[in-house]
C-alpha cells in the first residue's frame, strides 16, 4: 500500500494481485508460471522492468520450485530482493521516507566492546541540554 501510494507501479502474480485487489490496490498481473506465458515473473526481473522483488517462499513443491528460480534472477540482476515480509516492510518505510540525515555504521561501531561505540550509546542516552 505504501508503494502505491508513493507513486511506484506496482507488479505482481495472479495470487498477489488478487489480494491487492481485494484492498484496493491495483497491479499489473505479470504469470508466475515460467514454463507458460511470456513476459513472466523472471522475465520482468531480468530485464530490469522491476527494481525491488519480495518473493516469500511457500510450502507447495511448484511454488517452491518457482520461488527459487525468482529469487536467483533478482539476485543475478543485483535487484534488492526480500524474502521476509517484515523486512520488506522496513525496507519500504525507510524507501519512501527518503530521509536523508542518517549515518552509517560499520559491524565495529556496532558491537560493545568498542570505545567508540559506547561513547556513542553514552552520547545518545544523556538527558537533553546535559
Amino acid at each position: 500500500r505504501q508503494l502505491h501510494q508513493a507513486g511506484y507501479t506496482l507488479y505482481a502474480t495472479e495470487g498477489t494481485a488478487d489480494l491487492g485487489r481485494g484492498l484496493g490496490l491495483e497491479a499489473t498481473v505479470v504469470p508466475k508460471r515460467l514454463s507458460e506465458e511470456h513476459p513472466n515473473v523472471v522475465d520482468i526481473i531480468r530485464d530490469q522492468t522491476v527494481q525491488l522483488v519480495v518473493n516469500t517462499p511457500e510450502g507447495r513443491r511448484g511454488a517452491l520450485r518457482d520461488g527459487f528460480h525468482i529469487r536467483r534472477a533478482a539476485v543475478e540482476t543485483r535487484i534488492p530482493l526480500f524474502s521476509s515480509i517484515d523486512t520488506a516492510v522496513h525496507a519500504v518505510r525507510s524507501l519512501i521516507s527518503r530521509r536523508l540525515d542518517y549515518n552509517v555504521l560499520t559491524m565495529q561501531e556496532y558491537t560493545a566492546d568498542n570505545p567508540r561505540s559506547e561513547k556513542r550509546q553514552a552520547t545518545s542516552l544523556a538527558p537533553e541540554g546535559s
